[in-house]
């Protein structure tokens, strides 16, 4: 004889059945969830971008040695971001106060103070507003002063929240997230949002840089055009001060400095000549472990599941038609730090070694051996080709034994591709 359906209790059948209407509802909500946070992700991005703007309304007089504010420049980024943050403002606070069951109602209080009260506080837009009103006891130079802080202060959480927006948005089962183009619109746009605020912070920095060599030697010599660093050394500011662009508009600094941030990120951080400035050398660290971490985490680590998952059968049959059997003898380098990578190894047999110092001295970072591969960088750079990523060796990369290997170069792998586009 059968035992008779549960209709009580957790795991009845109406427990199973109410955990399924739960369910289905949270999917509708969540799915008229996710364009809010989609807009919202946008809206933040697009605040936090005019946040530079405030510090590229100061610029240089070198034939008096001084700062100046330009006012026009200054208010159009206080409107800007103004307009912005009473945008996001609005709908959170709206959202919010919506009856049922939302994610900003589920959020927790802390997080909604940060996100929508905090991080949206006209800090920035009260200093240059009190510049322009003409206070006396406010010169150029301490309205930058008290900007930097006030922006790099709120550099964190208004970062912060783009990231919580954003994911929120993507976890929302809603159909825009299943639409990979507006996913891949959204990693972008972080890009360039984090090429302007690296160049933005190369500018703050220079001009300090210049204000420092102002102090030394007065109005002796024009700072501006020291080429010899015994005289005042620049250090990896240099290029930006000698360009001249400090004193130019808000539009040529602008493009400058955000060229100049996105060259950075391109570079892994690059290799900086720095002073013995201790905020210049602090700077260079912070752009070398902020490159690292946005390639392999947020770039990399949203792309790569598997490098290879995606590629269709036939794409694979043609990819071991062009393996080329390879050998490295014990010791030798098969590519240097920061050197273009030209093929990917499938090892046979043997170990190679990954370090990230040029002698050698520092800890393994990474060991490929027997079965596995190295360079899947190849692979991910060919089949994500929006992210324009050329696939660089994060460091030296040796034969630890004497290793017998199939490489497939990075031409083949292309051409591949573009057979069976």
């Amino acid at each position: 004889m059968s035992e008779p359906i549960s209709l009580r209790g957790r795991n009845g059948f109406l427990g199973n059945l109410t955990e399924r209407v739960v369910h289905h509802m949270k999917k509708v909500l969540d799915s008229q969830e996710s364009p809010f946070y989609w807009i919202l992700t946008i809206l933040c991005m697009i605040s936090t971008w005019s946040d530079s703007f405030f510090l590229y309304s100061f610029k240089i007089d070198n034939l008096k040695n001084c700062l100046e504010l330009e006012k026009r420049a200054a208010i159009e980024a206080t409107v800007f971001r103004s307009v912005f943050d009473f945008l996001i403002i609005f709908l959170c606070v709206r959202e919010r106060g919506r009856e049922g069951d939302t994610v900003l109602t589920r959020q927790k209080p802390l997080y909604f103070w940060v996100d929508v009260i905090f991080s949206n506080l006209p800090l920035p837009q009260l200093v240059v507003s009190f510049m322009i009103a003409g206070m006396r006891s406010w010169t150029p130079l301490h309205a930058f002063r008290i900007l930097k802080y006030v922006i790099i202060f709120q550099y964190l959480p208004r970062f912060l929240r783009i990231y919580r927006f954003y994911r929120q948005a993507e976890s929302a089962e809603g159909i825009l997230t299943q639409n990979i183009w507006v996913n891949a619109s959204c990693c972008f746009l972080i890009y360039p949002l984090d090429g302007h605020m690296l160049g933005a912070l190369c500018y703050l920095l220079a001009v300090e840089r210049l204000i420092q060599c102002w102090r030394i030697a007065g109005t002796t010599i024009i700072c501006s055009m020291i080429v010899d660093a015994t005289v005042f050394d620049f250090g990896m500011f240099q290029e930006v001060i000698l360009s001249g662009v400090l004193e130019k508009d808000l539009m040529t600094k602008f493009m400058f400095c955000f060229h100049w941030g996105l060259q950075t990120i391109r570079s892994l951080g690059g290799n900086f000549n720095t002073s013995t400035d201790a905020w210049e050398n602090l700077f260079a660290v912070f752009i070398n472990l902020f490159c690292v971490i946005f390639i392999n985490v947020l770039v990399l680590g949203k792309v790569q599941v598997n490098a290879f998952e995606g590629f269709e059968e036939q794409i694979l049959k043609e990819m071991c038609d062009h393996l080329k059997p390879v050998l490295y003898a014990e010791g030798s380098y098969i590519v240097r730090k920061d050197e273009r990578i030209k093929a990917m190894l499938f090892i046979i047999h043997g170990t190679i070694l990954s370090t990230m110092t040029e002698d050698d001295s520092s800890f393994v970072a990474e060991e490929y051996s027997d079965g596995e591969y190295w360079g899947e960088e190849i692979a991910i750079s060919c089949s994500h080709p929006h992210l324009n990523w050329e696939p660089m060796s994060k460091g030296n990369v040796r034969a630890a034994t004497k290793v017998q290997a199939f490489a497939l170069e990075l031409d083949d792998l292309k051409k591949a591709l573009e057979k069976h586009k």
